[in-house]
């Protein structure tokens, strides 16, 4: 488990470095120069996720959580979000931004501090103090953002989209129209109608909904702790603090991470009904979930067998349908030319993927023809049926079907195969997508650390709740 936190770790640090736009290469870099930066970073991300992906079918994955090592990522992601705060600060000055240094420097040290002693103190990490110190920095980190960081459309206007298009939901008028956040350009609810309802609650109380992203993400770690225990504290400690997620407070991914812990504890448990549901959920909410959902439905009908899937899918299709069709029946031109129009009618290549080589030799519509087609083999990659022993003894000359051994499959039997197939199909479309922004990645990232989660025994619980308390046990393998 060791190899693939510093996998992980070093995934997420990659998406900070290359943050957005130009960033760190000044904005005038020649433009062939910026992409084959970016096309270097784009296969260091992807050789990463393929290795991190792989180790869901190694030996390792069962070993104790390297917590103390996850400790010490965290303390020097915390001292990193110190920086991200002042670069911030100063970048975004125009739109209200205000740099505290007090404020930061305290927020981001003495959390740090304190899981640098949990890193070097004889006894064994309790998981549960670990995860307490990165949730409470991760919630002081959302709560400057709230008071330092105003929401800015000229910035960002993904919330402030969703926001607006509450309003008119409240209102009773139709949300998917023209929005003219900053002058002189209109833009459609680009978001599909799960995501808006996410955010509603933020709508009605008149909160900042970075506040109401905040209860999602930390429900969904809490999730994963109950599931997963110390496997998933190793993983969530780091994620939760990592410079890029601190930076991007002004996303809407904190729906992503509850549905997709909420997708992982259904996947646990394998009942059909609980996978279509999820399933729906997923694909109602986000265009980049519906990768996962798909994922998840191909994982239903492996291991549950077709007639079981379809009773428990049709309902939740049928529910599907009638959300999404209430919204397009009130604007059929405006929903799809927000919802579906700025997948395939816009173009913005500055970050990860090799879109920009790909439009030399391809027109735009042959581009999302191969991306459509690279994902569906993805998660169409058939399992084995019988092992090199099993062929050997019958004398065949090897595995069949031919596996790409470097690739994951979805396996009946592994629930976690579902995470690490989605999280490489999910890679392969935004790198193949015509419009793409860093943190696209971060589900990505988020996917492949669901895959090495195993779902928490009994006395694995116990040994996480009670560590601090009962000392060093057998279990308790060096990190």
């Amino acid at each position: 488990m060791t190899r693939s936190l510093l996998l992980s770790s070093g995934l997420l640090l990659l998406l900070a470095i290359k943050g957005d736009g130009h960033f760190p290469l000044p904005a005038k870099t020649p433009e062939p120069v910026f992409q084959v930066y970016v096309l270097a970073l784009t296969l260091l991300f992807g050789v990463g996720l393929v290795c991190l992906a792989q180790r869901t079918r190694s030996h390792g994955v069962g070993d104790s959580p390297p917590l103390r090592i996850a400790a010490a990522i965290a303390a020097a992601f915390m001292l990193l979000d110190c920086g991200v705060l002042m670069l911030e600060a100063h970048r975004y000055a125009s739109f209200g931004y205000a740099w505290r240094p007090v404020a930061a420097i305290l927020i981001c040290t003495l959390p740090a501090s304190a899981c640098v002693w949990l890193a070097i103190r004889a006894r064994p990490v309790n998981p549960a103090s670990l995860l307490a110190l990165a949730a409470v920095a991760h919630g002081a980190l959302c709560l400057y953002a709230c008071a330092y960081f105003p929401l800015a459309a000229g910035r960002s206007d993904m919330v402030p989209l969703l926001l607006q298009a509450g309003r008119k939901l409240l209102a009773g008028h139709d949300p998917y129209t023209l929005y003219y956040l900053t002058p002189g350009s209109a833009i459609h609810l680009t978001y599909l109608p799960g995501l808006l309802f996410a955010y509603l609650p933020a709508t009605l109380m008149g909160l900042d909904p970075r506040i109401v992203g905040l209860v999602y993400t930390i429900t969904a770690a809490r999730l994963l702790y109950l599931g997963a225990g110390s496997g998933a504290v190793a993983f969530l400690s780091p994620f939760l603090v990592n410079p890029y997620l601190v930076y991007r407070h002004d996303a809407y991914l904190a729906p992503f991470w509850l549905l997709l812990a909420i997708s992982w504890v259904a996947l646990s448990r394998a009942r059909p009904a609980a996978i279509a549901v999820t399933c729906g959920a997923l694909a109602v909410t986000s265009q980049l979930l519906v990768i996962p959902a798909l994922a998840m439905a191909v994982f239903g009908f492996k291991r549950n067998g077709r007639s079981a899937m379809l009773r428990g899918l049709l309902p939740v299709a049928a529910a599907c349908s009638a959300t999404l069709g209430f919204f397009i029946l009130l604007d059929v031109a405006g929903f799809f030319s927000g919802t579906v129009g700025q997948w395939h009618d816009a173009l913005n290549i500055e970050s990860l993927g090799v879109t920009y080589w790909l439009l030399f030799v391809l027109s735009p519509p042959f581009v999302h023809a191969l991306q459509a087609v690279v994902v569906i083999a993805l998660l169409s990659i058939p399992r084995p049926r019988l092992d090199t022993g099993e062929m050997a003894n019958r004398g065949l000359p090897g595995v069949w079907p031919p596996p790409v051994r470097w690739l994951p499959r979805i396996d009946p039997n592994d629930p976690r195969s579902v995470f690490a197939t989605a999280s490489l199909a999910l890679f392969a479309f935004a790198a193949l997508n015509t419009v793409i922004w860093t943190y696209f990645y971060l589900p990505v990232v988020f996917l492949a650390m669901l895959s090495q989660l195993d779902r928490a025994s009994i006395r694995g619980r116990a040994v996480d709740q009670g560590i601090a308390r009962v000392g060093k046990l057998p279990l308790d393998v060096a990190d």
